[in-house]
């Protein structure tokens, strides 16, 4: 008969050679991907920097205007820079790939108390999570509470303690703090779990989780925010981001462009859960309706709101995670392994494509010119391709400011990230900012009621500057059409070209040099009489 304490001692082995063959995918991931994502995490880094310098929730223009979407991570991020003194530029990306960690931590542990094969672990390497846990945003927090919450809820036949309730309510409360559709999603699963447990469903654990979801929009308005971010009502009201566009094309347009293979893994194994699910709710804590109805609740509800429109399906990670692991779990040993084997063979294929785009991280610093004279930028910037693009940009453009006599100019964009981040730190009261997409500013948001504003805003320059009373002295942005339609569009009304970049970057050895184009103009109201106040 073996030994129980040799097997004991050997599954400890193969939990430690399972994790550490994980971390080691893990590191090579984050080799490959570097620090990924566009350039919106500097609307959050510039809130976080706000708060830490005791300004308080404000917008670039210096207004109670709540421009990030995430107010715990902002509210983490602020700490850690003002426990550190960096700003959050230099801080974002390590902070959020902290919290991968804390993810991975908290699923060795829950895997290794239900008595679950630690390589499980391989759910977590799904490439939408790494990837946009490497972006400096909130989606690896995001996901961390959300598995808090699925391993937290009790099961049916659990006994309910006064703790155990006060944690669910905690985490209702910070998921609905991390991202503004949490609310949304809390409660669409948990009427879906009241139904499966029907007729005698459980109601105190619900109950709790939306009166912590009640607590935290309690808590915006009692500090002078809105019921939600500032976000979300741009983003309602842009036809550009209607859910009837984003929902027909999503997969085809989104996921199965940036990461083919692990979106039809992830469908696969919705189906092949599904059937199971409806079979056998299955006994033990992975396996239960709760990971998976939050999984689908997720799902919906980003389909029903027109999704995601960035690359690696940025909402939908945390459901990735959760059909994997649920996918694993119901497999046997020999099944598992070559799931496992799949899985990771899928992963790379996508990372490996992720790596080659445009949009995302590097492996290698990105070297640009003259990035430096008129600002300092972190250092971790020359690791993201966008960030790179703008740094020579913005400090042309500091060139541009600084020549203009005036105390205060109006600048115009639909771009709102690390332009006006660095822009705004490096001449603070300089520039009052207009948001075209209304996400960082709200001087247009009452001139897109009804209809609202078309995705390409630069048709209606004159009509928006009429509505919301104010003459943009500068305009600029980045050009995506062929040509340079944008910029003619501000030339057609009067501007005058004063910056133009044509810049290429080459990130990796096995990446084309990814080209980019800005502008920026000047609009003297002698020459635009039409458009001034």
């Amino acid at each position: 008969m073996a030994d129980p304490a040799a097997l004991r001692a050997g599954a400890t082995g193969q939990g430690r050679g399972a994790l550490l063959a994980v971390l080691a995918g893990l590191a090579i991931m984050v080799t490959l991907l570097g620090y990924t994502g566009r350039d919106d995490s500097h609307i959050t880094y510039f809130v976080a920097d706000m708060v830490a310098r005791g300004h308080g929730i404000v917008n670039y223009n210096g207004e109670p205007v709540e421009q990030s979407s995430t107010l715990l991570f902002t509210l983490i991020l602020a700490g850690l820079v003002k426990l550190t003194g960096l700003p959050a530029a230099a801080l974002g990306p390590f902070v959020s790939f902290g919290f991968l960690l804390l993810l991975f931590g908290a699923m060795a542990a829950v895997l290794r108390r239900v008595g679950r094969p630690p390589a499980l672990l391989v759910a977590g390497l799904a490439p939408p999570l790494v990837y946009w846990a490497l972006s400096g945003m909130e989606i690896s927090l995001y996901t961390f509470l959300l598995f808090l919450l699925v391993v937290a809820y009790p099961a049916p036949d659990t006994r309910l303690s006064v703790p155990r309730l006060g944690w669910l309510a905690l985490l209702g409360a910070g998921l609905s703090l991390t991202r503004p559709e949490a609310p949304f999603v809390l409660v669409l699963w948990l009427g879906i779990t009241v139904l499966a447990e029907w007729p005698r469903p459980r109601v105190a654990p619900g109950a709790v989780i939306i009166a912590g979801i009640a607590a935290a929009l309690a808590f915006r308005l009692a500090i002078g925010l809105e019921l939600f971010p500032n976000p979300v009502y741009a983003k309602q009201t842009h036809e550009s981001l209607a859910w009837r566009a984003m929902t027909s094309g999503y997969f085809l347009l989104v996921m199965l462009m940036s990461v083919p293979l692990t979106t039809l893994l992830g469908l696969y194994a919705f189906v092949r859960v599904s059937a199971v699910m409806l079979r056998d709710r299955g006994k033990t804590m992975l396996l239960e309706w709760r990971g998976y109805t939050l999984g689908v609740s997720i799902f919906a509800f980003a389909l029903a709101s027109g999704g995601d429109w960035m690359e690696a399906g940025r909402f939908l990670a945390p459901a990735f995670l959760l059909l994997f692991l649920l996918g694993l779990g119901l497999l046997g040993p020999d099944r598992r392994r070559k799931a496992v084997a799949i899985l990771c063979a899928s992963f790379a294929f996508d990372t490996v494509h992720l790596a080659s785009q445009d949009y995302g991280g590097v492996p290698l610093p990105t070297p640009t010119e003259d990035t430096a004279a008129n600002f300092h930028p972190a250092a971790v910037e020359h690791w993201n391709v966008p960030h790179s693009r703008d740094l020579s940009f913005i400090d042309k453009a500091l060139v541009v400011l600084d020549a203009d006599p005036r105390e205060h100019v109006v600048l115009a964009s639909i771009q709102g990230g690390a332009v006006l981040y660095y822009l705004t730190l490096a001449r603070p009261g300089k520039i009052h900012f207009v948001d075209f997409h209304g996400i960082t500013s709200n001087d247009l948001r009452d001139c897109r009621a009804g209809d609202g504003w078309p995705y390409e805003p630069y048709t209606m320059l004159e009509d928006m500057q009429t509505c919301s009373g104010l003459h943009f002295d500068y305009i600029f942005d980045v050009e995506l059409s062929p040509g340079w339609s944008r910029l003619e569009a501000t030339l057609d009304i009067g501007c005058t070209e004063v910056l133009r970049e044509e810049i290429a970057l080459r990130s990796a050895p096995w990446r084309a040099p990814s080209r980019w184009r800005q502008f920026m103009v000047r609009c003297d109201r002698d020459v635009a009489p039409s458009q001034t106040e």
